[in-house]
């Protein structure tokens, strides 16, 4: 397997930009972890653009990413078309409980998700308290 850790490097949009072009032409990678990245809406939606016909990526890390609702939509559209993804992480987000309920229908609705984890998902008091999910 093919692995891009890139967790906790202080990536932002102009990186997550540059990466998000790299992985339109990806052919071999296979896992990116991008957790605890000063990521935004923006970045999130450049992401999941680059990442919605990637018939390689089988892993995405987004744990600790605080990303808000655009970032929440955006992600629930990539898991509606992308078909190589299998496990998804995401937690201590900034979405609501709307737009992560659209997340959890749409890794539902992908037949190819086998391992959805998510933590601290919704931005909701006492979130901290809410056990993680595994689907």
């Amino acid at each position: 397997m093919i692995i891009l850790g890139l967790s906790d490097n202080r990536i932002g949009l102009e990186g997550i930009a540059h990466i998000a072009d790299a992985l339109r032409s990806n052919k071999f990678l296979k896992y990116i972890a991008l957790g605890s990245n000063p990521l935004t809406d923006r970045g999130i939606e450049a992401l999941a653009d680059s990442l919605s016909m990637s018939e390689t990526l089988e892993i995405l890390d987004l744990y600790d990413i605080k990303f808000g609702d655009l970032g929440g939509i955006a992600l629930a559209n990539l898991l509606n078309y992308n078909k190589s993804l299998h496990t998804i992480l995401i937690g201590n987000t900034r979405i609501n409980a709307k737009i992560g309920m659209s997340i959890l229908k749409s890794a539902a609705y992908n037949k190819n998700i086998i391992d959805f984890r998510w933590c601290n998902l919704f931005d909701v008091p006492d979130a901290d308290k809410i056990p993680c999910m595994f689907y």
